[in-house]
């Protein structure tokens, strides 16, 4: 079975609403290809890594998990905590960044 290509007006990170919108038919947003990285939030799937690569760090991957719920925000809907200080690039501790979930506030 061919798949539907994607617009790439939708660029690589795309809310489910937006690609509807777009003419983008359901089925194609439950292919294989494409991650869910949150609910209603689409991802296309990039190709793997290499492995000599060095792991990211822990901001790096705070940042990386905000950018893919970010779609999911209303207009009043913001990061805050921890979160925002590692967009806005300010200094923390190794152990206060380290697993730590995306916080959004009101």
């Amino acid at each position: 079975m061919r798949r539907t290509s994607l617009p790439a007006s939708l660029g690589d990170l795309f809310t489910t609403a937006e690609a509807r919108a777009a003419g983008v038919p359901a089925s194609r947003l439950r292919a294989m290809d494409l991650e869910r990285p949150h609910h209603g939030v689409r991802l296309r799937s990039l190709p793997a890594a290499p492995h000599d690569r060095e792991e990211p760090g822990p901001e790096t991957l705070l940042r990386e998990r905000a950018r893919r719920y970010a779609p999911r925000m209303g207009g009043d809907e913001f990061f805050s905590h921890v979160t925002a200080a590692v967009i806005w690039g300010l200094p923390l501790p190794f152990a206060v960044v380290r697993g730590r979930p995306i916080v959004d506030g009101a």
